[in-house]
C-alpha cells in the first residue's frame, strides 16, 4: 500500500490509500477533496478536474481506481461505495459499485437524528415512531410503533431482508455493520 498525497485547500497533505501497483498510473495527476456535495461542511471523495474540449471533466478516484482494474460499473449498479466509509481508501478490495437503493441502505447514522437510530422518526400525525427505508426506488413505510428501539429492530429486520449484503444496521449480528460507526460486529 502506498499513499497519494493530496493538494488543494481541504486536503493539507492529506494521503490516500492506493495498491503499490497503482500508485505510479494515478500519481500522474494532483487529486484533492473537496466539500462534500451533500453536507457542505464535511470533506468528500478524492478527485481531480480536468478541461476537455472546453468542458470540465470531474473524475473521482474511487471511480476509476474500479474501472482500471477491469470492475466496470453497470447500469443497475452505478455508485461506488466505500465498503468502510473511508473517503482516503481508493484500495480496490475497500470498492464496490451498489444501486441507488443498495448506497441508501449502506449509510452512517445522521448527525441530526432526533430518535438516535436509522430508519426511525417520528411521526407526529400518530404519534408513534415510525420505520420506513428504501426499496426499489420507493420510499416505504416499514410501520408505525410506540416505542423507538422497536422501530429501530423492525427497520434492521426489513434490510437484513432486502439488502443483506451491504445494510448497515442499528443493532448489528456478528458480522453486520453499525450505522453509529461503520464497524462491524465481531463478538
Amino acid at each position: 500500500m502506498r499513499e497519494l498525497i493530496l493538494v488543494g485547500t481541504h486536503s493539507q497533505g492529506q494521503g490516500c490509500r492506493v495498491l503499490d501497483e497503482h500508485h505510479a498510473h494515478f500519481n500522474q495527476w494532483a487529486w484533492h477533496r473537496s466539500l462534500s456535495s451533500y453536507t457542505r461542511d464535511s470533506l468528500g471523495g478524492v478527485r481531480r478536474t480536468e478541461d476537455i474540449n472546453g468542458r470540465k471533466v470531474t473524475f473521482y478516484l474511487a471511480r476509476e481506481v474500479l474501472i482500471f482494474v477491469g470492475c466496470l460499473p453497470t447500469p443497475e449498479r452505478p455508485i461506488v461505495d466505500h465498503v468502510n466509509f473511508d473517503q482516503l481508501e481508493a484500495r480496490p478490495g475497500y470498492l464496490r459499485w451498489l444501486s441507488h437503493d443498495e448506497s441508501s441502505a449502506h449509510k452512517l447514522l445522521q448527525r441530526n437524528s432526533t430518535t438516535g437510530y436509522k430508519g426511525v422518526s417520528w411521526h407526529r400525525q400518530h404519534r408513534k415512531y415510525q420505520a420506513c427505508a428504501s426499496y426499489r426506488g420507493q420510499y416505504r413505510s416499514i410501520g408505525l410503533f410506540t416505542c423507538p428501539i422497536k422501530a429501530a429492530q423492525a427497520y434492521d429486520a426489513f434490510m437484513r431482508e432486502h439488502y443483506p449484503y451491504c445494510a448497515t444496521y442499528n443493532f448489528p449480528e456478528i458480522g453486520e455493520q453499525s450505522c453509529i460507526d461503520g464497524q462491524i460486529r465481531c463478538i
